[in-house]
């Protein structure tokens, strides 16, 4: 093993030429080859971006392994190549190799140090967990807004910050553009970063280099076992942010907040025991937790106990699920020292695309647009709805293709349970053949399809399979009697329907709207 000095980094605002030695500190090489006095124009992880003098790194990944390449990036002209295991060295070569244990984290450091560790001037927020980790950013983005603190956020919907909104290809993105969007914030005048982490940017060390002040547990619930295989191996994944990012900050004041109502967050306090930890839940076991509460359809009022008093909170958000949103960002306030009347403030008026957003309509009937898919949270948004709905509950929904299979008969059983009118469809099939998706949903549904066009506006119960989602959701308006509620699944704020390898316009909400206006028209 391979010990190098470690030299102060330069905060660079553009970073162009480095030395190879300013990048390095964090990193512990198993072997190095070659000149450590390389100048390094750029880091790339991609063969097909290297240019002469830039840093190549080697990644193992789903599709292709990086390693593969690097006879053509010598040719192109790396400067480095940073690896991993044993390789068949070019005899006379002026390329630097750098063996490590893991590129995929090495990758992370490399681009944090490339730009000037931005996460250390910032207060980083990391979120986690299968459910709410985009609403809790949008909450605390608005409690940062009320606060006056500048406060970016990088998550699902989008990576935004000072005005600028990017397009979020992954929750996470890879480890440069990460870090590079960091250095954009710092650039700004940002000051904090909520920053939602999935289970597989911590497999893949995606915010390796990210200096955290604070991490969210949100829940765990069955989600992405095509990659994970088993929910312990999911959880193992999730914890890591607790359990490594976490305490190897260099932070002072670094807190876990763990929703104390989750099984695992339950156990997951146990193994993060040298970490400050807040809790949050409906137990009064729990550090932030609701004395009284009053959820309604006009959204949810709560007092709120917490370590340094009470608050009462007011939201437009509904449901149970998203009572425990709020107590989640109560906690992480609290756990950054703000003031509760900012507090307050911050959590009175927040809309989030997607999570039960509603489409306003003249017909006396509510429609809710939600990203609920996984069982739980399809669960809780049904739950949620029935308790505020009068009439009927019609759900729309399909499962996702090349996703976990085992999660679409339990969520046709939950819809089931907890809707009088289902209209099972497509999500986005990807390269799957649709019609298999929807047979694994209909495993989880005890009825013979029983409904048809003609009987729908009379039916009290039953489901109907409809494979165009469009056609799905207007049937559903065209259908929904006064006093009924509409809960559109899956997609939320997508703007896309991915088909085979075709990416195509659409969104639930603007054809809730069609629909609606199609209805109007016919109705007079």
């Amino acid at each position: 093993m391979v010990h190098l000095p470690l030299l102060k980094e330069a905060r660079m605002a553009s970073p162009s030429i480095r030395s190879i030695r300013t990048l390095l500190p964090g990193i512990t090489p198993l072997s190095v080859t070659g000149p450590l006095d390389v100048p390094i124009a750029g880091i790339t992880n991609d063969s097909r971006n290297v240019t002469p003098n830039s840093l190549f790194v080697a990644i193992k990944g789903l599709a292709a392994d990086g390693h593969a390449f690097i006879p053509d990036v010598i040719k192109k002209g790396a400067a480095c190549v940073v690896h991993e295991g044993t390789l068949p060295l070019p005899a006379a070569s002026s390329t630097l190799f750098i063996q490590v244990r893991d590129s995929h984290r090495a990758l992370g450091i490399l681009a944090s140090n490339y730009y000037g560790n931005p996460s250390s001037d910032l207060t980083m927020i990391g979120i986690t967990g299968t459910n709410g980790k985009t609403t809790l950013t949008y909450l605390i983005e608005s409690i940062m807004n009320a606060a006056g603190i500048p406060v970016g956020v990088i998550g699902t919907i989008n990576y935004r910050f000072a005005g600028t909104s990017i397009a979020a290809k992954t929750t996470t993105p890879d480890s440069l553009s990460l870090q590079k969007t960091l250095n954009a914030m710092r650039n700004a005048g940002i000051k904090t970063v909520a920053m939602e982490v999935s289970s597989h940017a911590l497999v893949q060390r995606r915010a390796a280099g990210c200096q955290l002040d604070a991490a969210v547990w949100t829940n765990l619930t069955q989600d992405h076992l095509d990659f994970h295989h088993t929910m312990q191996s999911y959880f193992e994944a999730k914890k890591t942010l607790f359990t490594q990012a976490l305490p190897q900050s260099s932070k002072p004041d670094k807190t876990a907040i763990i929703n104390l109502d989750d099984t695992y967050g339950s156990t997951l306090i146990h193994e993060c025991p040298k970490l400050k930890i807040l809790t949050y839940g409906t137990t009064p076991r729990a550090d932030i937790h609701p004395l009284k509460s009053e959820l309604t359809e006009k959204g949810i009022q709560f007092t709120a106990q917490t370590p340094s008093g009470t608050l009462s909170i007011s939201s437009n958000l509904i449901g149970h699920y998203n009572q425990m949103n709020l107590l989640a960002a109560v906690a992480t306030a609290e756990g950054r020292h703000i003031p509760h009347n900012t507090t307050v403030e911050g959590l009175r008026h927040v809309t989030v695309p997607g999570r039960l957003e509603a489409v306003p309509n003249p017909l006396g009937i509510t429609i809710l647009v939600d990203y609920a898919h996984t069982p739980d949270a399809l669960k809780n948004a049904l739950a949620s709805v029935k308790s505020l709905t009068r009439g009927r509950v019609l759900t729309v929904f399909g499962c996702g293709g090349d996703r976990d299979r085992g999660k679409r008969p339990l969520m046709g059983a939950i819809a089931e349970r907890h809707s009088d009118l289902i209209f099972v469809t497509n999500d986005n099939p990807r390269s799957e053949e649709p019609r298999k998706i929807i047979d694994d949903i209909r495993q989880g549904i005890t009825q013979t399809p029983c409904m048809t066009t003609k009987s729908l506006p009379q039916a009290k119960s039953g489901y109907l399979v409809e494979p165009n989602r469009k056609k799905a959701i207007f049937l559903a308006v065209q259908t929904a009697q006064k006093g009924d509620t509409i809960l559109i699944a899956g997609k939320g704020h997508e703007a896309y329907q991915i088909t085979g390898s075709k990416k195509r316009p659409f969104s639930d909400s603007l054809v809730a709207k069609e629909a609606i206006r199609a209805r109007m028209i016919k109705k007079g």
